[in-house]
């Protein structure tokens, strides 16, 4: 069984977030945050977060993801 900062690491090498089947997780090839695959498809993003996240590019829970969105509702 893969832990979650065995994980992480090999996200991050492969540029796309990694899949889990034993915890049914995809984690996060930036933050590295697991997110349960079924809720990704399911509410816990919109289309287009689960885009970039499924490109690589983070996840709603990555530091400079949830700083945007602050900005954005500060405007």
């Amino acid at each position: 069984m893969i832990t979650m900062q065995e994980a992480f690491k090999e996200a991050k090498k492969q540029g796309y977030p990694k899949y889990i089947p034993e915890e049914h997780d995809l984690v996060c090839n930036i933050c590295g945050e697991p997110w349960d695959n079924w809720g990704v498809s399911h509410g816990d993003m919109t289309k287009e977060e689960k885009r970039l996240f499924y490109q690589g590019k983070g996840c709603p829970s990555c530091p400079s993801k949830k700083k945007e969105k602050n900005d954005e509702t500060r405007n």
